[in-house]
């Protein structure tokens, strides 16, 4: 490990300088929850008695140097629960020069002693005086870090020009829990604040953060270096956060008056940039119009980089992609490669309103993030690309998927208690991804379309969806007269998998959908019934017994006895276009 120290200096003067030295005996480290709790206890939670209104970072990133990060954070918070001691998050940076101010007075606190407790990633700063419920404190800080090479916090990045020469970058990836790495912050989503972000870079490079630069002036003693100050953002969570230091060009779109829309890549990839530059001004106005809500932000930047874990990344006014998946060379890339640049620019602009403007307060909840966004982003591509037909594409290419994964018993219910740093990347899947709902407002909206009866509650239904795991089958059979049918429920496991227990212990809230070969009404989704969860079966009466039947129309996963498939099977060989694509499709993936 690399030690060093910041020498004092007025943070009105820019950053203190870099010189080596040992940690300062006032710091004290501290692995006792480690000892305390085991990995699966351990609680990572910050305390609530204070919350973080203001931020104001200072970053020099010495990107083509030994790729130290000299750092000035300062915190405006304010007081909800008297408290002596102040908790926030650090890793893999070390700090010098704490001190706590009343904010309105400008009067320093002592600091009795600082605490670093390794396991939970936190800093410890403990006072002689208990900070006053309601009154607002300053937290300021030097502090160096390291611009790592794991593509997580902010991190370095590489690639070759045209002429063979090595080229640095640097670049961050947050979510969900290493702005820790870059700065001292309060890193859970929940705990939103405004920034005011400066970067300091050498003259023939550039920056990118979440908002405008505000203004760019030289580094004070240090020729070739300048610093650029950025807009204060609006309040954000901080896996949201976002700046990018590279040699990289753009282009700039004109779809958008209002919002200054631009794509970033290497000189020499820039034109491949082209398609996105192309679509993501349509799709950020079609979201606008739809959700009738502006984008709060003046700017939209994406960029392409050549280093990056993961697909994409929904920073807020930076949408950061991995290059191989963002740049469309129509000599060389392929239809689908052009469908998958459209489906993650879609899903990315889906997050700055699903994630960015309305944000769960914890990890558990990652599904609402991730479950709308991916089922809003197949509307925006069928805006641009109505030609694709996007939205007939999501039982085949969403729903299939995720009922493979939640056919195994090793599934897990899409609501995730989490509490360890390690399991928050975990819920990062695609059955989080790909189920969503939310429950309140969407109860009052479904009375008042009189979608559901009033003593139910969205909440009852999902429930049953987002506390347990799996998917139910339901089984339709027929009367012998054929005029009426029973319908029951069981948890689906692949076979080998199943037991009695695993599959008649789960019930769900089911709703109902069916037409016949005279109705043909494909497009109807609305439910005709619901099956409870409290229910062994539903009886339904239909059709003729000579005319077939398709329940769960534009969804999935329902069985049927042999007659109704046979005449199914017979309606298809006679005129296969009288049921929908997604019906068909739903129909392909049954055994």
């Amino acid at each position: 490990m690399l030690l060093f120290v910041l020498l004092a200096r007025s943070r009105h003067q820019g950053l203190p300088n870099v010189d080596d030295v040992t940690i300062p005996p006032w710091v004290t480290t501290t692995t006792e929850a480690s000892r305390s709790l085991g990995p699966v206890d351990l609680d990572v939670r910050l305390p609530r008695s204070i919350k973080p209104l203001h931020y104001v970072v200072k970053l020099q990133p010495f990107i083509n140097g030994n790729f130290s990060i000299v750092g000035y954070m300062e915190v405006e918070m304010e007081v909800l629960e008297p408290t002596s001691n102040i908790t926030l998050h650090i890793s893999d940076i070390i700090t010098k020069n704490d001190t706590v101010s009343d904010q309105a007075t400008s009067r320093g606190l002592r600091i009795k002693k600082h605490e670093y407790d390794h396991s939970r990633h936190f800093y410890i700063a403990h006072l002689r005086k208990e900070l006053q419920k309601g009154k607002r404190y300053i937290l300021s800080m030097e502090f160096l870090g390291y611009l790592n090479d794991k593509l997580r916090g902010f991190y370095r990045a590489t690639y070759k020009d045209v002429d063979g020469n090595i080229r640095n970058a640097a670049a961050t990836q947050f979510q969900p829990t290493a702005a820790r790495k870059a700065f001292p912050c309060f890193d859970e989503p929940a705990l939103k604040a405004t920034f005011e972000i400066h970067l300091a870079r050498e003259s023939w490079m550039t920056t990118l953060s979440n908002m405008p630069i505000a203004e760019t002036v030289p580094v004070e003693g240090q020729e070739g270096w300048m610093w650029d100050r950025y807009e204060k953002s609006v309040p954000m969570s901080t896996y949201l956060v976002a700046f990018v230091v590279s040699d990289y060009v753009h282009i700039n779109s004109t779809e958008n008056d209002r919002v200054d829309f631009r794509v970033w890549a290497r000189q020499e990839t820039i034109d491949q940039a082209e398609y996105a530059n192309e679509i993501g001004p349509k799709i950020l106005r079609f979201f606008e119009d739809y959700f009738n809500l502006s984008y709060p932000l003046p700017k939209m930047d994406m960029i392409a980089l050549t280093d990056f874990s993961a697909g994409a990344m929904e920073n807020w006014g930076l949408i950061t992609y991995r290059e191989s998946i963002f740049l469309y060379d129509p000599q060389v890339s392929t239809p689908v490669d052009k469908a998958v640049i459209a489906s993650i620019v879609s899903h990315e602009l889906a997050h700055q309103w699903f994630g960015n403007l309305v944000t769960p307060k914890w990890w558990d909840d990652l599904w609402l993030n991730e479950g709308f966004a991916t089922y809003i982003s197949y509307l925006g591509v069928d805006h641009v690309e109505p030609t694709w037909k996007a939205m007939e594409e999501i039982v085949v290419e969403i729903v299939h998927r995720v009922f493979d994964l939640d056919s195994l018993e090793s599934s897990h219910r899409i609501n995730i208690p989490v509490s360890n740093p390690d399991e928050i990347s975990e819920v990062f899947d695609e059955i989080s991804y790909n189920k969503d709902d939310l429950w309140k407002h969407l109860t009052l909206a479904a009375h008042e379309d009189g979608i559901l009866p009033q003593e139910v509650t969205v909440k009852m239904i999902m429930d049953t969806w987002t506390l347990q795991m799996g998917y139910p089958v339901v089984k339709v059979t027929r009367s012998p007269d054929g005029t009426s049918a029973t319908l029951t429920q069981e948890r689906f496991l692949l076979e080998g998998s199943a037991n009695s227990s695993s599959t008649t212990d789960y019930k769900w809230w089911v709703p109902l959908t069916f037409t016949t070969q005279n109705e043909a009404n494909f497009s109807q989704t609305q439910a005709s019934l619901w099956m409870k969860d409290s229910e062994d079966h539903v009886t339904v009466f239909l059709f003729p017994r000579r005319t077939s039947g398709s329940f769960n129309l534009q969804q999935a996963a329902y069985y049927y006895d042999d007659h109704n498939w046979n005449l199914i099977i017979q309606q298809l060989k006679k005129d296969h276009q009288v049921i929908s694509p997604s019906t068909e499709g739903r129909l392909s993936m049954m055994p």
